[in-house]
């Protein structure tokens, strides 16, 4: 399975995606759209999956961890949940994570879930 290249799980009822998903290293797609229950991925998900060309979680409630930013052959990102953790435990996504991303294509849909005080203010950073 490590030279796994297209993984589609859309449609289906997982809640998380397993750590070992960060093996398949020579992963060029991931599609997750429509995992409603899909809430949870490995913090280090986008720092091993570094060959990921296409990343689609629309319709799920997934909030991005950090490091999606050095994904710069990403030329498609149609999902990005923002959820700030007020306690600091988790590494998550910024809307600034996105200025490297200089491949996208096509439609972007970013979901603010909780606690982003200024989501203007992130956005121009962006």
């Amino acid at each position: 399975l490590i030279h796994l290249r297209y993984l589609n799980l859309s449609e289906t009822e997982i809640k998380a995606l397993p750590n070992s998903i960060t093996k398949l290293q020579n992963l060029q797609t991931l599609e997750l759209s429509s995992c409603g229950e899909l809430i949870g991925c490995p913090a280090d998900i986008f720092k091993k999956l570094t060959n990921l060309r296409s990343f689609d979680a629309r319709d799920t409630r997934l909030s991005l961890p950090s490091g999606i930013g050095q994904l710069t052959s990403l030329h498609k990102l149609t999902y990005f949940g923002i959820c700030v953790d007020k306690w600091g435990k988790k590494k998550t996504a910024k809307l600034s994570d996105l200025k490297n991303l200089n491949n996208l294509r096509g439609s972007l849909e970013i979901l603010f879930m909780s606690g982003l005080k200024d989501p203007i203010h992130e956005a121009k950073e962006a």
